[in-house]
C-alpha cells in the first residue's frame, strides 16, 4: 500500500488546467443536456487525463441496485472491463471494491508490493501499470456509488495536490451520476404514467365492449317478454336475462374487489371449512356455464376430509374463477378437471383445475396473472376484462397460499394450481351442517327508493313471495310512510336526493316507532367505507346493488332485528 506524501507535489502532472476545466464544463453540459451516462463521465475522464498526461489511464464504475458489486462504465479497454465486472463490494475485497465499502479512498502506490494484489498482478502486468489509486463518489444522499480509478504506469505515491484534484472530480462526476438518476427516474416515471394511461384507455374501451356485451341481450330480452305468449318462450328469456345481469354483476363486483384489495379494505372472515364443499360449492356455481359449451367436468377429491383455514365464501370465488377461466378457453366438447391431492407430510393440499383448451403461448404465461392481459388466440372466446386471475392470486396471497400456472403452448391446455395449508384432517362421520330453524318471513315491507322502477321492482318482487309492500320514492316521504306502516324490514336507497339514505335511517332510529324494524341499506356503493357509515347509521344490513335474489329472500325470511326479537322478551 502507498504512501501519501507533499514533498512530490511540484511534481504532479499538471500538463494541462485549462483542459480540465473545458472538459469538466463540456461533462457538466452533456448532462445536463440528458446525454448518457457514458458520455458525460466520459467527457470527464478525458478531461482528467488531459490534465495527468496521456501515459495515465482513468475510469469510472459504478455500484449495481443491491450495492454488491461494481460495474465498468468507461475509461478502460473492453477485455478489462469485462475481466473486472461484477467485482465485489465489500471488506474483503481490494482497490474499488474496498473503496466503495468503506467509502475512503484506497491508494496503492505499487501494486506488486500489495500482497492484497498478488491474485490480480496478471491484470496489472497485461496493461502496463504499477499504481493504482481509487476514490469513492459520494453523491448529495450521502450513499456511495462507486468509484473514480487512476493507474499509473510507474509506481507513485499520491500528494496532497493530488488529492484535492480527486476531490474536485468526483465532487463533479457525483453532481454527473445524480443528474442522471434524477433523468432516469423522471423517463421512467413518465414513461410508467404513459403506460399506466394507455392501459387506462384500453381498459376503459373494454370495459365499454363488455358492458354492451350483456346490454344487448338485455334489451331484446325485454322486447321478446312483452311479445312473448308462451310459458316456456317466458322461461327461456328469463334464464337469459339472469344470465347477463349475473355476467354485469360478476365484473363489476370484481373491479371492485381488485380496489378493495390494492387499498388493504378486503378483511377475510376465516373460518375451518372443508375443502370438498369449497370445491363443489365452486363447480355448482359454473356448472350451467360448462353444460352450455358441452364441457366434460371431471373431478377428483382426496379420501381423507381435509379442513382449510379460509374464508369460504372469497376461496370458492378463487376457484370458481379458475373454473370460468377453463370454461372461456376451451372449444366445444373439451373437458375440464378438477383434482386436488394432499401431501399428508407438509400437511398441504394442491388444487390444480386443468383444461383441454387452447393453452397459453410462452411470451404469455409468466404475466397471466397481471391485470387485464388477455390471451390473443381469436379461436378463444375473449370476452371479459382480463381480471379474473389477478383477482385469484391475490385473494391467495391474502390467505397465505399461492397459486401458479402451467402450459406446454397453444393448442395444449393449461393447468392452474392453487397451494394452501391444511388445518387438520379429519374423519367425518356425520352431517357438517345442521339446518337452521325455520323463521317466519317478514310481511311488511316498505321500498325507499328515487328511482320508481327499481321501487317498484322490488315491491313486486316482495308479493311475489306471500309479503306486503309499499313503494316511497324520496326521505321525507319514506319516514311518513314508515311511521304509518310500521313495516317489519325497510329497503332504503342511500343516494337519494333531498335527504339521503344515511339522515333517512338517522330520523326513522330518532323515534320509537321503527325499533322493531329491520332497515336494509340497498345502494350502489359497496366500499367498505359505505358499509361502516351505513351501519353507524342505524342500519342493520347493507346490500349491494343489484342484489342477489336470494340474498334478498334470506333477509326477508330472516331478518336480524327479527332474529333478535325471536330470542329475547323484547316487546312488540
Amino acid at each position: 500500500m502507498g504512501t501519501i506524501s507533499d514533498s512530490g507535489a511540484g511534481s504532479a502532472a499538471l500538463h494541462d488546467p485549462q483542459a480540465w476545466f473545458v472538459g469538466q464544463r463540456e461533462a457538466l453540459e452533456a448532462a445536463l443536456n440528458g446525454a448518457p451516462l457514458e458520455t458525460s463521465l466520459g467527457a470527464l475522464v478525458s478531461a482528467a487525463i488531459a490534465r495527468l498526461g496521456p501515459h495515465v489511464r482513468a475510469a469510472f464504475y459504478l455500484a449495481d441496485p443491491e450495492h454488491a458489486s461494481l460495474h465498468h462504465v468507461v475509461g478502460m479497454p473492453p477485455d478489462y472491463a469485462m475481466a473486472v465486472d461484477g467485482f465485489k463490494i465489500g471488506p474483503e475485497s481490494l482497490a474499488c471494491g474496498l473503496a466503495t465499502h468503506t467509502g475512503l479512498p484506497l491508494l496503492t502506490a505499487d501494486v506488486n508490493t500489495d500482497p492484497l494484489w498478488a491474485p490480480w498482478l496478471w491484470l496489472a502486468e497485461k496493461f502496463g501499470y504499477r499504481g493504482c489509486w481509487s476514490f469513492p463518489v459520494r453523491t448529495g444522499t450521502g450513499q456511495f456509488v462507486g468509484t473514480f480509478a487512476i493507474y499509473w504506469p510507474q509506481p507513485r505515491d499520491a500528494t496532497a495536490l493530488d488529492l484535492d484534484f480527486a476531490a474536485l472530480l468526483t465532487q463533479t462526476a457525483a453532481i454527473i451520476i445524480s443528474r442522471h438518476t434524477e433523468l432516469e427516474v423522471r423517463r421512467q416515471t413518465e414513461e410508467a404514467l404513459r403506460e399506466a394511461d394507455r392501459r387506462k384507455d384500453e381498459f376503459l374501451a373494454i370495459l365499454a365492449h363488455e358492458l354492451r356485451n350483456p346490454l344487448a341481450p338485455i334489451r331484446t330480452g325485454l322486447e321478446l317478454l312483452r311479445l312473448a305468449d308462451k310459458p316456456e318462450s317466458l322461461e327461456r328469456i328469463r334464464s337469459m336475462l339472469e344470465r347477463q345481469v349475473g355476467q354485469m354483476v360478476r365484473m363489476i363486483d370484481d373491479l371492485l374487489d381488485l380496489s378493495r384489495i390494492k387499498s388493504g379494505k378486503i378483511q377475510l372472515q376465516r373460518e375451518p371449512s372443508l375443502l370438498s364443499e369449497l370445491v363443489r360449492n365452486a363447480v355448482d356455481a359454473n356448472r350451467a356455464a360448462v353444460d352450455t359449451k358441452g364441457l366434460q367436468l371431471s373431478l377428483t377429491l382426496p379420501d381423507t376430509p381435509c379442513v382449510l383455514d379460509v374464508d369460504p365464501t372469497r376461496f370458492v370465488q378463487v376457484i370458481s374463477n379458475l373454473l370460468q377461466n377453463a370454461t372461456k378457453f376451451t372449444g366445444r366438447g373439451g373437458e375440464i378437471t378438477v383434482t386436488a391431492h394432499l401431501d399428508e407430510a407438509t400437511a398441504a393440499v394442491a388444487l390444480t383445475v386443468s383444461d383441454t383448451g387452447i393453452g397459453i403461448d410462452r411470451d404469455t404465461l409468466p404475466r397471466v396473472f397481471d391485470l387485464f392481459v388477455q390471451g390473443d388466440d381469436r379461436r378463444a372466446d375473449t370476452s371479459g376484462l382480463g381480471i379474473g386471475l389477478a383477482l385469484a392470486r391475490q385473494l391467495m396471497e391474502l390467505h397465505g397460499g399461492r397459486i401458479e400456472a402451467q402450459s406446454d403452448g397453444p393448442g395444449l391446455g393449461s393447468a392452474f394450481t392453487i397451494h394452501m395449508p391444511v388445518v387438520t384432517l379429519m374423519d367425518l362421520d356425520g352431517p357438517t351442517h345442521v339446518a337452521a330453524p325455520a323463521v317466519s318471513i317478514a310481511r311488511r315491507v316498505l321500498v325507499i327508493d328515487d328511482n320508481v322502477d327499481a321501487a317498484e321492482t322490488l315491491a313486486a318482487f316482495v308479493r311475489a313471495r306471500g309479503g306486503d309492500a309499499e313503494t316511497a320514492h324520496d326521505g321525507d316521504s319514506g319516514v311518513r310512510a314508515a311511521i304509518r306502516l310500521r313495516p317489519d324490514v325497510i329497503l332504503l336507497d342511500i343516494g337519494m336526493p333531498g335527504i339521503d339514505g344515511y339522515e333517512t335511517c338517522r330520523r326513522l332510529r330518532a323515534g320509537p316507532l321503527t325499533d322493531d324494524t329491520c332497515i336494509v341499506a340497498l345502494t350502489g356503493w359497496g366500499q367498505e367505507e359505505a358499509r361502516a357509515l351505513a351501519l353507524a347509521s342505524g342500519f342493520d344490513a347493507h346490500l349491494t346493488k343489484p342484489a342477489d335474489p336470494r340474498a334478498l329472500e334470506t333477509l326477508l325470511s330472516n331478518p336480524p332485528r327479527m332474529r333478535l326479537r325471536t330470542s329475547s322478551s323484547y316487546p312488540r
